[in-house]
Parts: C-alpha cells; sequence; structure tokens
C-alpha cells in the first residue's frame, strides 16, 4: 500500500525529465507489445534456412550485450562516486555531471530514500552490470545472425544512463550537504533488506546458470563452439518456464526496488517487466513453433505455471 500511495503522490506531482522518460518508455513498450501480440507477429525465423552469418548493412552493428554493459558500468561508477561526493563530501556537485543532473531530476523533490539505501542500491548495481559484463565477454556466444540498427543502440546507451540516474532520483537533493546523512549501517539491519539482498543474489545465480546452458547448446563435446543457431534449453527452470534468465534479470530489479523504495526505480521495474515479458513470449512462441515435439506440455514462457 505504500508503494501505491507514492505512486499516486508522484503521478500527481510536476514530474522531472527522467521521470517524463521513463513513463513514455514505459507506454511505448506497452504499445508495442500490445500491437505485436494483437497483430500476432512471428516468431524468429528457422534457423535451417538462413547462412549462418547475417550481413551486416550500413549503421547496423551485431547484437552484442558487452558494449551497453560496459557503459552500464562506468554509468554505474560514474553517479555512485558522484553521491559519495555530494553525500559524504563537500554536498556539490560540478561540470558537466552537476549540468545533466539539474536538468533531468526534479530540483526541489522530496527525498524518500535514504542515503544508505542509496549506496546499496548502486553496490548490487554494479555487481549485476559487472558479472554481465563479464558473461557478456567472457562467457556467452552469440548469434550472427542478431542485428541492431544505430538508432536503436543510442536508445539502448540512454535507457542504461537513465537507469544508472535512477538511483540517485529520490535521494536527498545533490546540493544540500546535510552533516551526518552519509552512511548508516543502522538502516541495513531490517528484513526488506535481507529479503532482497537474498532475491538478488539467487536471481544472479540462476541468470548466470542459464547462460552458461546456452554456451553449452554451443558447444561440442570438446568445449569448441560449433553453431551459433538456437537450441531448445532443457532441465532446471528451463523445465519450467522458456526464458528463466529473463525472470531473473526482473527478479535482479525488484530486489534493488526493495531497497529503495522510491517510485522512479518502480518506473524502471515497471518498463523491464514489459520488455522482459514481451522477449519471454515470442521466445516462447519460437520455441514452440521450431522445436514442438521437444517442448514440455507444461513449460510456460515467463512465470511457472502461470503464463
Amino acid at each position: 500500500m505504500h508503494i501505491v500511495a507514492q505512486m499516486e503522490d508522484f503521478l500527481k506531482s510536476d514530474n522531472s525529465l527522467l521521470n517524463q522518460f521513463l513513463l513514455t518508455l514505459i507506454l511505448l513498450r506497452l504499445l508495442y507489445f500490445l500491437a505485436s501480440f494483437v497483430l500476432a507477429r512471428n516468431p524468429k525465423p528457422n534457423d535451417d534456412k538462413l547462412p549462418d552469418d547475417v550481413k551486416v548493412l550500413f549503421f547496423q552493428f551485431r547484437k552484442r550485450v558487452a558494449p551497453i554493459f560496459f557503459f552500464m558500468f562506468l554509468s554505474t561508477i560514474w553517479f555512485a562516486w558522484t553521491a559519495y561526493a555530494s553525500f559524504c563530501r563537500d554536498g556539490k556537485t560540478t561540470g558537466y555531471t552537476h549540468s545533466l543532473l539539474e536538468r533531468v531530476l526534479h530540483p526541489k523533490r522530496s527525498a524518500s530514500v535514504d542515503t544508505t539505501s542509496i549506496f546499496l542500491a548502486y553496490f548490487l548495481f554494479f555487481m549485476h552490470v559487472t558479472r554481465r559484463l563479464n558473461e557478456g565477454l567472457r562467457v556467452s556466444i552469440f548469434s550472427h545472425r542478431q542485428v541492431m540498427s544505430f538508432p536503436a543502440m543510442i536508445v539502448q546507451y540512454i535507457i542504461g544512463l537513465a537507469i544508472a540516474i535512477s538511483i540517485l532520483a529520490d535521494g536527498p537533493n545533490l546540493e544540500e550537504a546535510i552533516e551526518g546523512r552519509c552512511f548508516g549501517i543502522d538502516h541495513l539491519l531490517n528484513y526488506k533488506t535481507i529479503v532482497a539482498i537474498v532475491m538478488f543474489t539467487t536471481a544472479s545465480i540462476i541468470q548466470n546458470h542459464c547462460f552458461k546452458n546456452f554456451v553449452q547448446l554451443r558447444k561440442n563435446k570438446s568445449g569448441h563452439c560449433v553453431t551459433t543457431g538456437y537450441k531448445l534449453p532443457k532441465g532446471g527452470f528451463f523445465d519450467y518456464i522458456s526464458s528463466p534468465q529473463l525472470l531473473a534479470e526482473l527478479v535482479i530489479y525488484i530486489s534493488i526496488g526493495l531497497i529503495l523504495n522510491g517510485p522512479t526505480w518502480w518506473l524502471v521495474v515497471a518498463g523491464v517487466a514489459i520488455k522482459e515479458y514481451d522477449a519471454a513470449y515470442h521466445c516462447h512462441e519460437y520455441y514452440k513453433s521450431k522445436f514442438a515435439k521437444d517442448m514440455p506440455s507444461s513449460r510456460k514462457a515467463f512465470i511457472p505455471f502461470l503464463t
């Protein structure tokens, strides 16, 4: 109920540029999902009818997660340092960071998140993007058939920047230094923080296991990559849903939301939920179309036993 009340007050108030961007992103993702669902968008083409390497056209790039997560890695470090410099040192931000935050955050916002929660959230998010960066660089084997246009890539970078800033959005004003507000361990000693950390750790382990499973499907017994095509993953959570790695991603964002408990981050969670469900739904439809004989009848798309 507290979250609902926060969101009602938030929607009635004047939104910052960041919140307007997040609301617009949620709306566009929702419209895209509904349109693709109603129009019954075709699943991914059958791998057997495609060459192993799709030609990359002008202003297109191979779809890889490492560049965007490297950017998010740097953004997280930078804004976490900004928070530390503001809350724990002189209370001032300067230069381009100051100009950016002044433009995207509401200058007269009321703080609903304490600084300890902000630092813990940045730490967990840093752990997440670091692991995903490592998986993108050293673990995953990506399909050569997935390409991304230049505008889509730019949008991904903007979203990554917005997520890093969102952790700060509901905290104290960066320009108003308050003595003793830097960090307090007593704020961490509550059941919500413990539950959030357990959720975050469990979801991270599950997601990492899923990506390692995908890699094994593209290697032979000698450990050499033999294909970049799609195979049907089986075992573990894959017996219940087609995309446990996407559900784990959502749980990771929810766990950070439990720590922050601010309306801006819940907008981020809403956007992630729509994005991940859309991806899981179409992945599930693709699996059903290509691996109909091998698909467990009880397997769902995103949430076990439900949908």
